[in-house]
């Protein structure tokens, strides 16, 4: 293993917005990450989750840059139907405005769900069947926690 540690994740939060950015833990060797012995996830909620750049265009909450996953059985996250996305890399600002993304699951494998009329999102960076198996375990781990006044 590297000599990396797992630091304090970036977390943003809002009444409407959840997004929690884990870089830098560490992984077993052989482990697909976002570099060698090292590990990144993200999970993001959000009602309007929008992944476009341009805010003018018709919101989508998956990146342009993902693909779907077929799943057999389908999968169920809290008794909701989900989706898995295996995310190639953003092409970044020279793309057309129309086509550009937020970078934050580039590379990444991700699974979506909507629950209680909220978009939730778990992925792991790296292409891989453990990725997919870690995001599923993370999304199935999670609780849907409603703010106070909400």
């Amino acid at each position: 293993m590297s000599g990396l540690i797992c630091g304090r994740p970036s977390i943003t939060a809002s009444a409407n917005y959840l997004l929690i950015n884990q870089y830098g833990f560490v992984v077993p060797s052989g482990y697909v990450g976002n570099l060698p012995g090292s590990g990144h996830f993200v999970v993001m909620a959000a009602r309007d989750l929008n992944a476009r750049a341009d805010p003018a265009l018709p919101p989508t909450p998956i990146p342009g840059y993902c693909a779907p996953v077929p799943e057999s059985p389908p999968l169920v996250i809290h008794g909701n139907a989900a989706s898995m996305f295996e995310c190639g890399e953003d092409p970044g600002p020279s793309a057309p405005l129309a086509d550009q993304y937020m970078e934050t699951v580039s590379g990444h494998e991700l699974i979506e769900w909507r629950q209680d009329g909220v978009t939730c999102q778990v992925s792991f960076h790296g292409h891989s069947t453990v990725n997919q198996n870690l995001a599923l375990a993370v999304a199935q781990s999670t609780r849907m926690v409603v703010p106070p006044g909400q």
